[in-house]
Order: structure tokens, then sequence, then C-alpha cells
């Protein structure tokens, strides 16, 4: 594939990061890497941190790569909302598992203007691997088998209109819990549940909590987790 052109502003500004620890990039406004760390290069699979200018995520030479379009999805929605984005990211890097906590976040000119975004990953393998293997594992019972999976913790990346409360319990119903064990973990009464529900059920347009989680589901919110609930589940 040929290398997009190069943002001189950005590779000039952030040039520092190649030698900082760690995993970062920053990328234009069109997700094609400018900078990268040498931490991240080699961890991904590359060889030199000079000769990922340009790419994409497509390019990455590992199994991450087959979430390239879950990632360059929550590029567009940093630049399009113009607010932070988390997500939390399983794939098998260059030898092993590999779970990350990514924050992107916009990068502006000196008129304010947003000329690309920062993602600092961090390796959080060894800390959450027990939260995201439980959580995985409820996963699989509407998706089999492992496979790269991205977690949105961003609430207004949701693909349903709906508040954070009403997030939160629909999150925890389509993974098994009942209404009593919702309220237990969210610290509200059974009542107030049952109440974000019925609203959540009128928004969607369902009749049944069978048909919202499975409306739910096929939207894609199974992977939209919010921050709060997030190793509770």
């Amino acid at each position: 594939m040929n290398t997009k052109p190069e943002n001189e502003v950005l590779i000039t500004r952030f040039e520092y990061l190649k030698n900082f620890p760690g995993h970062v990039v920053v990328k234009d406004v069109n997700s094609n890497y400018q900078v990268i760390s040498k931490d991240f290069s080699s961890d991904f699979g590359w060889k030199t941190v000079n000769e990922v200018i340009g790419k994409t995520d497509y390019d990455i030479p590992c199994k991450a790569s087959e979430l390239a379009e879950s990632f360059r999805n929550i590029d567009r929605k940093v630049i399009k909302y113009n607010i932070t984005g988390i997500t939390i990211e399983a794939f098998y890097a260059v030898s092993s598992l590999m779970v990350v906590l990514v924050n992107k976040k916009p990068i502006y000119d000196k008129k304010g203007e947003i000329i690309g975004l920062i993602c600092i990953l961090t390796d959080i393998t060894n800390l959450t691997v027990k939260n995201y293997v439980e959580l995985n594992d409820l996963d699989k019972k509407v998706v089999a088998g492992f496979k790269p999976k991205q977690y949105v913790l961003t609430p207004e990346f949701s693909p349903l209109s709906l508040s954070r409360r009403q997030q939160e319990c629909l999150s925890l119903l389509i993974r098994g819990k009942t209404a009593k064990e919702i309220a237990y973990v969210l610290g509200i009464s059974f009542r107030t549940v049952e109440i974000h529900l019925q609203i959540t059920k009128h928004k969607l347009g369902c009749n049944s909590k069978s048909q919202l989680i499975e409306k739910a589901i096929d939207s894609g919110f199974l992977f939209h987790v919010p921050d709060t609930i997030f190793g509770q589940i």
C-alpha cells in the first residue's frame, strides 16, 4: 500500500514521542500514522518508527489489524464530537495476548482547529485480565470463541441514544443480570432499575425484555461497556 502524504506539522511537533516510553501514536485527521513510539512499533511488529509514517491501522503487521475499522471508527467519533474517546482493546500482538486501555484525544492547531489525534495505550493485560476474561466469557454466549475485541467506554459513542444510567442498566441486562442484581451493582433501588429499563424499551420500540436484549445486541451495544461498571459485570 502506498503511504499517504506526511503531515510535517504533526511530525515536527511530536517527534520527541519516538523515544517516549510506552505505546503512543499520533495520527492526522484521516487516521494516517505520523509519529509512533519505539515500544509501539516493536510490540506491533514494525522494525523502525520511521517506516510507519503515512500508514494506517490496516497495515499493522499483527492481529491487531483485525480491529482496524473499529480503531478508525473511534478516531472519527473523537474528531466529530471533539472529546476524549476511551476504549479497551484485546488482541494478539506480535507474541502474546495484549489488553490495552486506549485514550484518544484531539490535537489542535494555533487556531483551535483539530488537525489530528494522539492515542495513548496503557498495557493493562496483567492488571485487568481477570475482569476482561470474565467479560469475554459472558460475551461468548453471544459471540462464539475468542477474537480481537474492542470495548467502548465512552457513553457518547453508544450506538443507542440512551442516558448513561440507561446504558448501565442495559449493559448488565444483556449479560444476564436480573433487575435486583442490577440494582445491587449500581447501588440504586429495584424500582429505579425497572423504570430505566421500561424507558429504554419505549425509546427502542420494544415490547419485552427479550426483544430489548436482541435489539441491543444487533445494534452492537454488546461492546459498549460504561466505564462505571467495567469489572463489575
